[in-house]
């Protein structure tokens, strides 16, 4: 599970929750800078598509890779890059 609706807000200030959209668009626009390619864009998306209103996403690395179309190994590791760039947190159950 993860928070699929991250804060791009990393003044200190409060936390600031941005809608998916405006999340997606900022992302789409900075994904050269962030070192972000079409699958993790991709996964970002397909994330995003099973966040709960709460912005937490209950989906498994194996239901990503089939929406995807890759390995899980692959999807694993790209979670990881996403957590990385502090676009996504992990939530443990």
């Amino acid at each position: 599970m993860v928070n699929a609706v991250p804060s791009l807000d990393r003044s200190g200030s409060a936390d600031r929750r941005i809608d998916a959209f405006g999340f997606l668009r900022h992302v789409a626009f900075q994904a050269a800078t962030l070192g972000l390619d079409h699958v993790d864009l991709g996964l970002l998306l397909h994330l995003l598509s099973y966040a709960w209103r709460s912005g937490l996403a209950y989906v498994s690395t194996r239901r990503l890779a089939a929406d995807v179309g890759c390995n899980p190994s692959t999807i694993s590791r790209r979670l990881r890059r996403l957590v990385d760039r502090g676009l996504i947190t992990p939530v443990l159950v």
